[in-house]
């Protein structure tokens, strides 16, 4: 894309790693080529004013809106057609507190209800230590990956006489952050020791360790909801128990979001927990218990999303939908990605029990199958976990949709610059499936924009758009867009918005489960006249 290149200007780290809803904090963005930047686009509604920069650091008083969920956003600086790389950042209610010391032989000590920000040395450990009560609860809730840090995060605690009682990697969420709740056997002082699994370190190997009384939420469940509809759910997770937060959510039937950050915690206490809603435009259900055998199983229309969990060893969970012959049904799981532990196995069978398809698990689909029905009749859908575990937050969702011919759509780099002609040039790759027909382009997120070579051609496969930002752009300020292809294929119409999870994993290629809720999201700045 026309002005990006080496030259980009780079983000590193930021210190702190959050800021408090409703409360003014200066942050400081370490990096390269930051001298230019002059504003500062956020995920969450925020303002933002520059304070200084350098070629090395950028520092902006960020004071996040006081009815902000606690979450993992995300950050962009912008200068004159420049724009930075995405950085993640948290909006967290527990205060920040730097880390001072945290030697084997001097562990800082820990205050209830705070996070400490800091960085691991090569080679090096840091340790922290804290005082318990007989049977107190604490939740330990490390952030390293999730905020795009390089470190590999092994976290241990042990008692007074050295004895180990944590080793994290059991622990760890789906990216590899440990997040546990820790119960003290006896009273007394208790450290904590936290490393990179393989020592390694540097300004790059970055955490937040949130240390506390707060709930540790893998998900509300279900997971995902209908948009336009009003839903009941409630939080799964390690500690979830009398948790005080919303219990349902009326959504919009207008916006465009697929995600709703949610954050709650328990009466009394510091900190909250948080999680994501994901929301979808297809009906969604609940599946009904028991439907371990096949005639017990939950009956299902297609198109439709299927919120569910395994909570009894190798639970067996058999769906039933009508097939019609010709339809190609496609039926994609979603485990990890929603914070669970777990791993599907997705079979189709026909009516006498005999399988047409069986997934194949990776890491880019969790669990997709997909076959064609030859002759009209019932069919079974049976999802297992791969290793029979279970457990109350162990959820999966399903989504089932008999597929037509259609298209996707994918860009490669989520930012643009004006170039010298005042255009933007977004270069799209289009992967058909059983269509060649002529696919539109179109922009959404900003009025006014004009657009050069807004078709993809019949047959073709790619193309580059041309974006000319309306004037009244600022000039240092980044917009958000989304780049929708509509095609109209057996007289219906089909419409997708271009994925930019290529670039998202380019920028955190460290991340097993990137943040899915920027994908799509493609950044513009107009530069100076």
């Amino acid at each position: 894309m026309p002005g990006e290149a080496a030259e980009a200007p780079r983000i590193t780290r930021a210190v702190p790693t959050a800021a408090a809803p409703g409360e003014p904090v200066e942050i400081t963005f370490a990096g390269e080529r930051l001298d230019a930047m002059t504003g500062l686009w956020t995920s969450f509604p925020a303002n933002a004013e520059k304070m200084k920069s350098s070629s090395s650091e950028a520092v902006f008083r960020l004071t996040v809106a006081s009815n902000v969920p606690v979450q993992i956003g995300a950050i962009r600086l912008a200068g004159s057609n420049a724009l930075s790389d995405l950085h993640l950042l948290a909006v967290d209610d527990l205060p920040s507190a730097p880390k001072t010391g945290a030697k084997k032989e001097t562990p800082q000590m820990l205050k209830v209800g705070t996070a400490i920000d800091g960085s691991v040395e090569e080679l090096g450990s840091d340790y922290f230590k804290f005082t318990a009560r007989k049977g107190e609860p604490f939740s330990i809730d490390l952030l390293a990956r999730r905020l795009g840090s390089s470190m590999d995060p092994l976290l241990r605690i042990f008692d007074e006489s050295g004895k180990e009682l944590v080793y994290s990697l059991q622990f760890n969420e789906p990216n590899g952050d440990p997040r546990f709740r820790f119960t003290a056997s006896e009273a007394g002082t208790y450290t904590i020791e936290l490393r990179d699994v393989s020592y390694h370190g540097g300004a790059g190997y970055f955490y937040r360790l949130r240390f506390g009384k707060f709930p540790l939420i893998t998900s509300p469940f279900p997971a995902v909801v209908q948009r336009g509809t009003e839903r009941n759910f409630r939080f799964v997770g390690p500690a979830t128990d009398g948790v005080v937060g919303p219990a349902k959510k009326a959504l919009n039937s207008a916006s465009n979001e697929f995600f709703l950050p949610l954050s709650a915690r328990f009466k009394g206490a510091a900190g909250s927990g948080f999680a994501l809603l994901h929301i979808s435009d297809l009906p969604q259900i609940v599946e009904t218990e028991p439907n371990d055998k096949p005639p017990q199983a939950t009956k299902i229309s297609l198109p439709v999303g299927i919120n569910a969990r395994f909570e009894k060893a190798r639970d067996r969970d058999y769906y039933e939908f009508t097939g019609n012959k010709g339809d190609r049904v496609i039926f994609a799981a979603k485990t990890r990605s929603l914070g669970s532990v777990c791993d599907v196995s997705l079979r189709l069978l026909d009516s006498a029990n005999a399988e047409l398809a069986e997934s194949t698990n990776t890491t880019a689909d969790e669990g997709f199958v997909a076959a064609k029905i030859d002759k009209p009749g019932k069919y079974l859908l049976l999802v297992e976990e791969l290793t029979g575990a279970a457990g109350v937050d162990l959820i999966y969702h399903v989504e089932g949709t008999i597929q037509p011919a259609g298209f996707a759509l994918a860009i490669e780099s989520d930012k643009g610059e004006k170039s010298t002609n005042g255009a933007i040039a977004i270069h799209i790759s289009c992967a058909r499936d059983h269509y060649d027909g002529p696919i539109s382009l179109s922009l959404r997120g900003i009025d006014g924009c004009r657009l050069e070579d807004a078709i993809i051609e019949k047959k073709k496969t790619n193309a580059t758009l041309r974006v000319f930002l309306p004037e009244s752009v600022p000039v240092g300020e980044a917009v958000v867009v989304r780049i929708r292809g509509e095609a109209t294929i057996s007289d219906k119409p089909c419409t997708t918005i271009a994925s930019t999870m290529p670039a998202i994993r380019k920028t955190f290629p460290l991340l097993v489960y990137p943040p899915e809720q920027f994908d799509g999201m493609v950044w513009l700045t107009p530069m100076r006249k």
